[in-house]
Parts: structure tokens; C-alpha cells; sequence
């Protein structure tokens, strides 16, 4: 009702037991003008206890940005024009509005972005309704499945004829018979449909790569890339890909069982997100041993965080803000693309979970390139420090 009555081009919101900053609307307002491209915009908020309250077990650190209680949609200031066409908070909902508006924005393509300013100052009080954490989570609850029969009904068809957001799984190859069906199975055993694998082999593959990714046929598809690097493999599965979120896969790794999952539902519950990455566990090929049984390579790593292509899933847009991965680069192109990513503000989280496997053997890249991958990599911090230095 109260947007009804609004005759502003810009819109904002404030719970009555609130308080706003006194440079938030400047702040907001400012930044929607200097990007007309953004529809939405979200701040930070503080939390701060009425007096003689105790801090209650549901003020709870969001896990991606630190703060009590994350970001609340409801501190958002959007376009008039973004309402207009696609609506407000849904009255269907008690609990858990903003997060479906902010989800449908996201649905129709309206880009939401984050500032780091704190903004919104937001009072704990006996009579918050946060205090119901049963009514809330039933109150997601009801978001999540009308965020799914929706899905559902709007879906257009695709390869495997389910519903959902279709995710584009980039795996570049080169003379990776040995493991390639492994990685391929991987994807496919995700319980997430719909999915397409392109699977980009190197022109110089001669030991029939394409062979093992065409005789598995559809949500399969097998293209060459005549371009001669990895991150030519990746770039070219970019631009074919079909799907609104991409993931990449080296040909020799593994997907953990439920990652997929675990990343849309992070996605789906942040719709500010960009991107996703996760952790990675390292395993050692059982052929790599020498004639006394001796492992040849280093002891694997069971678990680090990983910010490279192979355990992140990204918006399709997020990426193509960015632009694609170094190709004059063979070993440090992802420490490069990571870098620009920065700086195009992508706002990305580190899961705790593991998303891939990583296999070690005598034939990977990294043993292949030895001291060049050092050099490429040295090469890539400087280029991502020198543009820090001149302000970009």
C-alpha cells in the first residue's frame, strides 16, 4: 500500500522500530545515478539492543559478509520503474517477503547490487517478529516451494526435460582419455537437473578424447577448440553455453556428490550473490607409483579453500561482467581472472564444503609446466598489483 501511494522515481523501506542513517538516501539515491544499469540497491545494517534486552540466540552472523543478521531486503532502494514492472513485497507472505521479492528481481534479470556502507541501524526488542524462529523458517520454507512450483511452471524444455535453473558445466581437455568419462560422470550423477556438459577438446588431443564425450550423447556435447591453451577451452564453452549459471571442471577431477546443490541453494538464498566457491581435496592417482610402489608425487591436500574456476559456480552475467579467462596465460590465468573479478565488485562467498576433487598424477598441467606455471603465476599477481597501484 505504501508504494501504491509513493510518487517517487526512487523507492526505499524502513520497519518502524528502525532507524536509518542519516546519509542513507543520499548515499543510495547517489549510487543508483552513477549506475543506471543497477535496479535495486541493498546496504549494510547494525544491530543494537533496546535497553534491558539480552541478545537472543537468532542474532546469528550471516556466513558471507560477517555481519549480525546479513543484509534485509527491506533496506533496498529500488527504481519506481523496477515495481512498476515486476511488483512489490508479496502479501501472501508474512515472513520472508523480502527474500521473495529480491528473488523474483533476480528472476526477471533486475540487477541488485551491495554497497559496504552501513546504513540501516536495526533495534532487537522483545517484540521483534524475528523472535519466532519456527513462523520464519516456515516462512522460508513457503518462499522456497513457491520459488520451486514456479521454477517448474516457467521452465522452457531443455536436454534432460526438467525444471529449474539450467547449469552449464565447462570441461576443457587435452589428451585426458584416461579420466575424462570419470569427470563426466560426475556431473551427471548430480541430483540438480538440468544440466549440459560441453566438454572443449584441445585440437592437439590425440589420444580420443572427443570420441569418449560424443559416444555419451545428450545433456553431452563435444566441440574443438583449434585455440591451443586451457583457457581457450574454458572461454569457448562460455560462449556456447546455454545456461543462466556456469561451472567449470578440469577433465581429470571429480565433482563431489552433492555440490551443485549445496551452490544453487547458497545462491538461491543470497539473491545478491554472484558467485560461489568451495573448498577442494586433493587424491593421488594409483598409477603413479614407481616399480617399488613408491608414490612418485607429493602427499595430496584433504581439504583447502580453492577461489579457482574449478570449484566456483557463477551467474552467466557475473562472468560475462568479468570478460573471459587470460589466453596469452597457461598456468596463472585464473589468479588474473580472480583478480579482475575483484575489481568488478562480483560479490562472492567461500563455502566450507568441499566442491571438487583434484587429482594428482605425472601428466596434470601443473607437472607438465613446472617452472613456466611458477612464472605465469608471479607474472599474474604483478599484473593484478600494478593495476592496484594505478587505481583500476
Amino acid at each position: 500500500m505504501g508504494i501504491a501511494a509513493s510518487t517517487g522515481e526512487l523507492i526505499t523501506f524502513l520497519d518502524s522500530d528502525d532507524m536509518a542513517k542519516p546519509d542513507r538516501v543520499r548515499v543510495q539515491a547517489r549510487y543508483l545515478t552513477d549506475h543506471p544499469d543497477v535496479g535495486a540497491v541493498l546496504a549494510r545494517q547494525e544491530v543494537f539492543l533496546q535497553d534491558g534486552v539480552s541478545r537472543p540466540s537468532w542474532v546469528r552472523r550471516d556466513s558471507v559478509i560477517g555481519d549480525e543478521l546479513g543484509v534485509q531486503p527491506e533496506g533496498a532502494m529500488v527504481r519506481r520503474s523496477v515495481v512498476d514492472r515486476w511488483g512489490g513485497f508479496d502479501p501472501a507472505f508474512r515472513y520472508a517477503e523480502g527474500m521473495e521479492w529480491l528473488g523474483r528481481l533476480r528472476d526477471r534479470g533486475v540487477r541488485v547490487a551491495l554497497i559496504p556502507e552501513v546504513l540501516t541501524l536495526r533495534r532487537v526488542h522483545d517484540q521483534n517478529m524475528s523472535q519466532d524462529s519456527d513462523q520464519m523458517s516456515h516462512g522460508i520454507f513457503e518462499w522456497l516451494a513457491a520459488r520451486t512450483r514456479k521454477s517448474r511452471a516457467s521452465s522452457p524444455p531443455n536436454d534432460i526435460g526438467a525444471p529449474g535453473p539450467l547449469v552449464s558445466v565447462v570441461i576443457p581437455v587435452l589428451d585426458g582419455a584416461a579420466y575424462l568419462a570419470e569427470a563426466i560422470d560426475s556431473v551427471l550423477a548430480q541430483a540438480h537437473r538440468p544440466v549440459e556438459v560441453i566438454v572443449v577438446d584441445d585440437s592437439r588431443s590425440t589420444d580420443g578424447s572427443t570420441a569418449i564425450a560424443v559416444g555419451y550423447g545428450a545433456p553431452v556435447r563435444c566441440v574443438r577448440s583449434e585455440a591451443g591453451s586451457i583457457s581457450a577451452g574454458r572461454n569457448l564453452g562460455v560462449r556456447l553455453a546455454r545456461g543462466e549459471l556456469v561451472a567449470f571442471l578440469d577433465a581429470d577431477d571429480r565433482f563431489t556428490s552433492d555440490r551443485l546443490t549445496v551452490q544453487l541453494a547458497t545462491l538461491e538464498q543470497d539473491p545478491t550473490l554472484d558467485a560461489v566457491f568451495g573448498h577442494v581435496r586433493e587424491f593421488r592417482d594409483g598409477a603413479d607409483r614407481d616399480a617399488r610402489g613408491a608414490a612418485r608425487l607429493r602427499e595430496p591436500i584433504d581439504r583447502a579453500p580453492a577461489r579457482f574456476a574449478w570449484t566456483m559456480l557463477i551467474r552467466r552475467e557475473a562472468f560475462d561482467a568479468v570478460g573471459p579467462f587470460d589466453e596469452g596465460l597457461s598456468a596463472g590465468e585464473q589468479i588474473d581472472w580472480y583478480g579482475r573479478m575483484t575489481r568488478a565488485g562480483v560479490r562472492w562467498t567461500m563455502l566450507p564444503q568441499i566442491m571438487t576433487e583434484r587429482r594428482l598424477h605425472s601428466a596434470s598441467l601443473g607437472a607438465r609446466h613446472g617452472e613456466m606455471e611458477t612464472a605465469e603465476t608471479l607474472r599474474a599477481i604483478k599484473q593484478i598489483l600494478d593495476l592496484r597501484r594505478a587505481g583500476r
